[in-house]
C-alpha cells in the first residue's frame, strides 16, 4: 500500500493534479482527466520553419534565353495638289540574357543584344521630293536585376531595373548649307537606364515564355564622324510607348 500512495503520489506531481483528486477518481469511478490543463507550448523553441519553395524559380537557379524585337512601318500621303510621299521604318533587334536566381525572389541578369533600325523620310526643298534615308545599328551590354512574384502555378511577374551601355554606328542623310545631300557617317555611344515590367509564362517545367512590357527610363545616344561633325538624341520613354513588347523564350535550371 504505502508503494502504491508512493507512485500516486509521484504521478500526481508529474501531472500537477492534487493528490486527493486522484483518490476521488479511483474511489468513484469518475473520469477527470478530461479537465486536465493543456499543456502550454514555449515559445523558447523558435518561430515555425518556413515552408519550402516548391516553385521553379528559388535560389541558386540559373537561367539563358533571348528576346526578340521585329517592327515595321509604312505611312504614305496621297495628295491632291502636292507632292506624294511615303514614310517607312524597319527595326529588328534581339538578344542574349542569362543570369542566376541571388533569392527565391531576387535574381541578377545580363543582356548582350543588338538593334538595326533603318528609316526613309521624305523631305521637299524649293518642289523636289527627296528621300532621306538614315541607318542604325547598336550592340548592347545590360545588367538587370530582377524581382519575381508567382501569381499562380507556372505564371510569374516581375518588375527589373536596368543599366545598358551601347556602342554603334549612325549613317544619316542630310543637307548641307548648298541644300545638298550629304550623307554622315557616325560613330555612337549610348546610356540609359530604366524599369519596366513582365509576365514569365512556363510552358514545361523548365522552358517559358516571357514578355516584357514597356520601360520607363532615359537614354542619350551621342554620335561624331571623322570631320568633326557630332550629332546628340535624348530619349525619354514612357511606360507603354510605340512597339514596347518584346517576346522572350528562357531556360531555367539548377545544376546538380
Amino acid at each position: 500500500m504505502k508503494i502504491l500512495i508512493r507512485l500516486s503520489t509521484v504521478y500526481c506531481q508529474n501531472l500537477k493534479l492534487p493528490f486527493w483528486i486522484l483518490m476521488f477518481s479511483l474511489l468513484t469511478g469518475m473520469p477527470v482527466f478530461a479537465q486536465l490543463p493543456k499543456a502550454e507550448v514555449s515559445d523558447a523553441e523558435g518561430p515555425k520553419p518556413e515552408e519550402p519553395n516548391d516553385g521553379v524559380i528559388k535560389k541558386g537557379t540559373y537561367l539563358i534565353g533571348s528576346y526578340f524585337n521585329f517592327t515595321t512601318t509604312s505611312t504614305s500621303k496621297n495628295k491632291v495638289r502636292g507632292i506624294d510621299t511615303e514614310t517607312s521604318q524597319i527595326k529588328l533587334g534581339g538578344n542574349f540574357t542569362a543570369g542566376k536566381m541571388l533569392t527565391d525572389h531576387w535574381g541578377f541578369l545580363i543582356n548582350l543584344g543588338y538593334v538595326s533600325t533603318d528609316n526613309t523620310t521624305p523631305q521637299i526643298v524649293n518642289g523636289t521630293l527627296y528621300n532621306m534615308e538614315e541607318s542604325r545599328a547598336d550592340f548592347t551590354i545590360a545588367p538587370s536585376l530582377r524581382y519575381y512574384k508567382l501569381v499562380n502555378e507556372g505564371t510569374y511577374i516581375f518588375i527589373q531595373g536596368t543599366i545598358q551601355a551601347s556602342v554603334g554606328t549612325l549613317n544619316s542623310d542630310e543637307f548641307d548649307k548648298n541644300d545638298n545631300v550629304v550623307e554622315y557617317k557616325y560613330k555612337t555611344t549610348g546610356f540609359g537606364v530604366g524599369i519596366g515590367p513582365g509576365i514569365t509564362y512556363f510552358m514545361t517545367k523548365k522552358l517559358s515564355t516571357e514578355i516584357a512590357i514597356g520601360v520607363i527610363g532615359y537614354q542619350t545616344l551621342n554620335g561624331k564622324d571623322d570631320l568633326g561633325n557630332k550629332t546628340q538624341t535624348n530619349t525619354f520613354q514612357s511606360l507603354f510607348y510605340q512597339n514596347s513588347v518584346s517576346l522572350g523564350f528562357v531556360y531555367y535550371f539548377t545544376p546538380r
